[in-house]
Order: C-alpha cells, then sequence, then structure tokens
C-alpha cells in the first residue's frame, strides 16, 4: 500500500486481493479460537489498536460497524478528524479506509519540493545569523519531504553520506536474506519513514466509538480483571500465574 499508492486505488483487482486476504486473516483467527459465530467477533476485536485490547489490524475494506456495538458512542463522540476533504461517509459507521490517510505520490513530490526548499532558506538564515538549526525551526517540516527532512538529523548521518549506491544493495538482499522484505524500496535511515498511520489510528478508535466503546467490547469488561495486564494479545506477563 505505501509503495503502489496510486495504483492500489485505481485498480480494482488489487483492492480486491487486499480484501480477500484481509478476510482470510480474520478466518485464520477465527478456526484458531474454534468458532465463527459473528457475535464472537465485532470488528472492534480486530481493528482497536493493540494499546486498548484489539488487534490492531489495517483495513481496506470499507467494514461496517454493527449499530448494537455503538450504543455507548454518544458519549464521547467527536467525529473522525483526519479524513481528506471530499472523502467523508454519510452514515459514519465504517472502519476507516487506509488508503484514506496515505498521501498519493504526487502530492508527496510536490509537498517535498516546498519542504526542501523551505530548509535550504532556514538554513541559509541561521548560517547568515551564525546558529544551528533548531527542532522548532524545522517543527512544521519534520516528517516531510522525500527524503523526510528528520534524516538530517541523525547521529550517524555523516558516514551515510559515503554510503552509495544503498538502494542497489537492498534489493539485491533478496538473494542473500531468505526473509522477504516489503520495504526493499526504502530505508528508514536513508528515507526516514514514508508513511504515518497516527491519524488512521485516532480515526479507528473513532469510529469503534471512542476508547470507552472499544473498552465495552474488549475482554476487560467482562474479565473483570482489576489491571490491564493480562488483556494484551501478544504479552507473555506471567499474569494468569499471578492470578492463581
Amino acid at each position: 500500500m505505501t509503495y503502489y499508492r496510486e495504483a492500489v486505488v485505481h485498480t480494482q483487482e488489487l483492492l480486491d486481493l487486499l480484501v480477500k486476504c484481509e478476510n482470510k486473516i480474520q478466518t485464520r483467527i477465527k478456526i484458531g479460537l474454534n468458532s465463527k459465530m459473528p457475535s464472537r467477533f465485532p470488528p472492534v476485536v480486530f481493528y482497536s489498536p493493540k494499546e486498548i485490547g484489539g488487534l490492531g489490524m489495517l483495513s481496506m475494506g470499507h467494514i461496517l460497524i454493527p449499530q448494537s456495538d455503538l450504543r455507548y458512542a454518544g458519549q464521547t463522540d467527536l467525529g473522525a478528524t483526519h479524513f481528506r476533504a471530499g472523502m467523508t461517509h454519510e452514515e459514519g459507521a465504517l472502519i476507516p479506509t487506509l488508503y484514506r490517510y496515505i498521501q498519493p505520490w504526487e502530492a508527496e513530490f510536490i509537498d517535498s519540493q516546498r519542504v526542501w526548499a523551505e530548509y535550504a532558506l532556514k538554513r541559509a538564515e541561521a548560517q547568515a545569523q551564525n546558529r544551528r538549526l533548531t527542532l522548532e525551526d524545522l517543527e512544521d517540516s519534520w516528517d516531510r519531504g522525500i527524503p523526510r527532512i528528520n534524516t538530517l538529523f541523525q547521529k550517524d548521518r555523516h558516514t551515510l553520506a559515503y554510503d552509495k549506491g544503498w538502494r542497489v544493495r537492498s534489493q539485491f538482499r533478496e538473494h542473500q536474506v531468505a526473509r522477504a522484505n516489503p520495504f526493499w524500496w526504502t530505508h528508514a535511515r536513508h528515507d526516514g519513514k514514508l508513511w504515518n498511520l497516527n491519524n488512521y489510528r485516532t480515526d479507528v478508535i473513532q469510529a469503534l466509538g471512542g476508547v470507552e466503546g472499544i473498552l465495552e467490547h474488549t475482554l476487560f469488561k467482562g474479565t473483570a480483571f482489576p489491571t490491564w495486564e493480562g488483556l494484551f494479545w501478544e504479552k507473555a506477563s506471567g499474569f494468569e500465574e499471578s492470578m492463581k
């Protein structure tokens, strides 16, 4: 999704495939728990972030949230905040889809030119005043541009300048490393992180009825545990032993 941005949105088959895989993952989980009863697997189980007891799945499939799941949502309704203009949804009861939160490449390139030009100006200005650029100067362009502006401010930036041919090397690495690397085209040190899903997370929480709405549906309510600890999917904390 992050690499083939426009292609995904405009290719029906690719969208279908992503949605199909999303369903497969969910079916796999249901089989693992030996049940497929829909009432046991409301969308909140799959899509709410891991920090509040969900599985943190990303969605491309316009998943409807059952109205009954939202009966607690009226208490803290702020509405979705980060949709791009013109892409709202009338009923509002859908899990937000991923592609609305990842800018098309064209927009990224235009933004990048602006941000880097701005950076050059700020840098010249700082040099004229004989001072260093601070984080405050660059706050609004920190996570923008290709490569991201923040790549200029890491501890090994000087050695990275001599690291020629890293992109080709990372492509050839697939012949040496057995594990598939979905992000072969980018490198966190050189390019920075080229996508940001904080907004997506905020809107998913909002769509599922805010934190309270989500907690009504996770195990927190049903188990009457005094703390959060035993409820996370991937954390083995010896919690059960301490409960015994």
